[in-house]
């Protein structure tokens, strides 16, 4: 999924939707659902698709794309809309689609790809079982960047091992805190991490007013999407790529080729295996197979959608699908890596020193009687 540019289609990402059409001319029965049936169900329902963050983000932007497409894909072209719900890097509405969502297709969220390593890691507060989910698709993969103003005069991985660079993060348990506190550990990066900030729009404001340098793990198409004259004018320093193979269109060396060992690269390679599932779509567990078909293949369809596609550019959106099939083998890999890897892994990422950035209440204090 590399050699792109902004909004282009990547069109070698199709396989999965192409054989999806093609299923979709077959009988119901070679489906795996009841046509009839499901565009009954769905007629005259909204289906709430819950973001993990807040508005204005990447993830906000391609949910709010999925949803002015997706209904007319779905058989009985059911409403669809967007909920946000930030909390905890995604933790938050990674429970609720688990825990409280109702298991009949009307809820499905798209939410932070780190959702199974944050599993399989145990952070604190999650509940949901990421093989237990139901996977729909993934609307695109982009490697993930390290990344801190160049007005920082921090250019290199090197350089960030010679004095403190201040990276903003969500919280302790996300992507953005992790990351940074794995390079600490086994780079040898300064790394101090401001946590506490409601999303990523909250932290590119924060870099914007120099209050913090950098963050350590948006995607990059969130850069060429939300701030395509910070990219244009290089006014952000790429540190390191996260993902498992390098992306030539995307300045800055692979964080596994930094790795000093076979050990730390296989840690790094560990925490980097969610990159590959994108923007991730799921449904609650035990939302009836037929259902869940159904919902897979209008996800297939509308990622094709030639007004998907024309809106996508017009935003400046990447878009790279892969099927509900492969997103959840991915996850299922991920769940059942080795114990010893996974607990080096939980070490390595333990954000020492991070610092909870003080919200301040805009209530006024009450006057003294």
């Amino acid at each position: 999924m590399t050699g792109y540019k902004t909004g282009q289609v990547r069109l070698g990402c199709y396989a999965g939707a192409l054989t999806a059409a093609i299923a979709l001319a077959a009988p119901a029965g070679a489906q795996g659902f009841d046509a009839k049936a499901e565009a009954a169900f769905f007629k005259g329902k909204t289906v709430t698709v819950v973001v993990g963050f807040g508005t204005g983000g990447g993830y906000d932007t391609y949910a709010r794309l999925l949803a002015r497409h997706y209904g007319r894909h779905l058989l009985g072209a059911p409403n669809v809309i967007v909920q946000n719900m930030p909390g905890a890097s995604g933790i938050k509405s990674g429970n609720y689609i688990y825990e409280v969502a109702p298991r009949d297709g009307t809820a499905i969220s798209l939410f932070n790809k780190s959702m199974p390593t944050y599993e399989a890691l145990e952070r604190p507060g999650v509940r949901f079982k990421s093989k237990e989910l139901n996977w729909i698709g993934s609307i695109e993969a982009a490697n993930a960047t390290m990344i801190v103003m160049a007005s920082s005069g921090i250019k290199t991985m090197a350089d960030a091992g010679k004095r403190e660079v201040i990276l903003g993060a969500v919280s302790a348990s996300g992507s953005m805190g992790f990351y940074p506190a794995m390079t600490n550990r086994l780079l040898g990066t300064k790394f101090k991490i401001i946590s506490g900030y409601p999303g990523s729009k909250a932290i590119t404001l924060a870099m914007e007013r120099g209050e913090v340098e950098g963050v350590g793990s948006p995607p990059w198409t969130s850069w060429l999407a939300t701030t395509p004259e910070w990219v244009r004018d290089k006014k952000i320093n790429v540190l390191a790529q996260l993902g498992l193979k390098k992306d030539p269109t995307i300045p800055g060396p692979l964080l596994t080729e930094l790795a000093a060992d076979e050990k730390s690269r296989k840690i790094i390679e560990f925490v980097s295996a969610d990159i590959a599932i994108g923007r991730p779509v799921a449904a609650p567990p035990k939302v009836p197979a037929g259902r869940v078909q159904a919902m897979r293949r209008s996800f297939d369809a509308a990622l094709k959608d030639q007004k998907l596609l024309a809106d996508a550019m017009r935003l400046k959106l990447d878009i790279g699908p892969d099927t509900g099939e492969t997103v959840e083998k991915l996850v299922h890999a991920m769940i059942d890596t080795p114990k010893d890897i996974i607990a080096e892994a939980k070490d390595a990422i333990e954000p020492k020193g991070l610092v909870k950035r003080e919200i301040k209440s805009k209530k006024k204090k009450k006057k003294a009687e």
